[in-house]
């Protein structure tokens, strides 16, 4: 089954003064929809920073073992990627770590994305400060 991903300016999955809280106005009933047709990722923007969550569904964590490794993951992954732009004030939920949240960076970046093949695709945000170019966070995520 080829790879399905999905990109939104706003995400369902949202943190608000540091509580878990599902859905939006702008995205009514979309969560159900996105895994009937088994959706794996799901980038998102509007907020700048980045953040990348486990699998997510119905306010529930699919963790795994490893963070940066998920085999046949239950639920989209979220990754939100909108750290470039305006720099806007930090407030608590920027900064304080959340069950759900498999990775969050305060830096400025972007994220590459690349596809090896039908079981296998991955994720890198790159510190756009750093000459080299090195990885703030790595991913992949692999299926059947």
């Amino acid at each position: 089954m080829p790879w399905v991903l999905k990109v939104f300016l706003r995400s369902i999955y949202r943190v608000v003064s540091c509580i878990f809280k599902k859905g939006t106005n702008d995205l009514p009933g979309l969560e159900k929809l996105l895994k009937d047709y088994k959706v794996d990722m799901v980038f998102y923007g509007h907020k700048h920073t980045y953040e990348r969550m486990w699998p997510i569904y119905d306010k529930v964590g699919y963790k795994s073992g490893d963070a940066g490794h998920i085999k046949n993951a239950k639920a989209p992954v979220y990754i939100l990627t909108g750290s470039a732009g305006c720099h806007t004030h930090e407030g608590p939920s920027d900064t304080t770590p959340q069950s759900f949240s498999a990775s969050r960076l305060g830096q400025y970046g972007y994220t590459r994305l690349k596809v090896y093949n039908s079981t296998h695709i991955s994720t890198y945000f790159v510190d756009t400060d750093d000459k080299v170019g090195n990885f703030l966070d790595r991913f992949y995520l692999e299926k059947d």
